[in-house]
């Protein structure tokens, strides 16, 4: 993957009432104009549209690689940059999760997040899959942007294990699943205990294939 300059970072910038295209001119984003803790956010979109613009990595549709510019996200903010507290599951059972297709996806819960938004309490389930058992955590949520601006079958957040006791929680690194452009994808469903009721105005916002 080629190497983004430190400062100056190319986007495709879009508000969440756009719905339909996902291919605009892209601008320049200098990143010396937004606060140092956002930073990692948009080089991480960067890094995701270099990935959907590869042909060879993207999963899109051959009709939507042709047109592909950018995918579309909320803007980044610290509101959705959460102080987590992490509770490590100590009997982890193993668990099937349902997918988008006949596959079941065996996993246990790794552990717990716990975290606050505008004083309220939230717990997300941290999922570790048994077959691959490497490093790799995932938090699959839904919340009330989901089916609206966002993927109505939820989203991802990606993690490394261990886990410290605090970590960060960004909600602006939340992602689709790949099920969201092409459905020879499959994709864990999100469990019932992972919906928050709140909406989290951060992230990947929903695809639309032309």
């Amino acid at each position: 993957m080629k190497q983004l300059t430190p400062l100056l970072l190319v986007f495709a910038l879009f508000s969440s009432c756009q719905t339909k295209k996902y291919h605009e001119d892209r601008v320049v984003v200098d990143l010396t104009a937004v606060p140092e803790a956002l930073h990692s956010v948009y080089q991480w979109q960067e890094n995701k549209n270099q990935t959907f613009r590869d042909p060879e990595l993207s999963p899109l549709l051959l009709k939507d690689k042709k047109i592909f510019e950018s995918l579309r996200f909320f803007e980044p903010s610290q509101q959705f940059q959460v102080r987590a507290i992490f509770d490590k599951n100590t009997r982890p059972v193993v668990m099937e999760l349902l997918t988008n297709t006949q596959r079941i996806e065996k996993q246990i819960i790794y552990g717990w997040l716990k975290f606050e938004l505008e004083d309220k309490e939230f717990r997300l389930a941290v999922y570790q899959n048994v077959e691959t058992k490497d490093d790799y955590l995932f938090v699959p949520f839904a919340d009330q942007t989901s089916g609206f601006d966002t993927y109505g079958g939820g989203r991802y957040i990606d993690l490394s294990a261990p886990l410290s006791d605090t970590i960060q929680l960004d909600f602006n690194k939340a992602y689709n699943p790949y099920c969201v452009y092409n459905k020879k994808f499959s994709c864990p469903l999100v469990p019932e205990e992972n919906y928050l009721e709140y909406p989290i105005i951060a992230g990947e916002l929903d695809f639309k294939s032309e």
